[in-house]
């Protein structure tokens, strides 16, 4: 929705979404609890899929839901650095 950069999220249910099994007989999923630094983030209303960094000032982007007026029904944030994201706990769960 923002261009490559590395997405999170508050709803385990949309993480949910994003998991694959590279074995799809395999009924084990894995997904990754973050600490995220989105430092000054830009609300964004509309989905803008080339995207390299963050807007000028800004450090993040995070996607406005149906209710802000926004296109997601669920929390969504961008960080295009990787040191601005780290992993905090492995969940795994069928």
């Amino acid at each position: 929705m923002f261009g490559p950069g590395i997405y999170s999220t508050l709803a385990s249910s949309k993480a949910d979404d994003y998991v694959a099994n590279a074995d799809s007989s395999l009924r084990t999923r894995i997904m990754i609890a973050n600490h995220v630094a989105l430092g000054r983030t830009k609300t964004m209303f509309e989905a803008s899929h080339d995207m390299q960094h963050a807007p000028h000032l800004y450090n993040s982007v995070t996607a406005a839901t149906y209710p802000e007026g926004g296109k997601v029904n669920y929390h969504e944030a961008v960080v295009y650095r990787e040191d601005a994201i780290c992993a905090n706990a492995l969940i795994v769960y069928e």
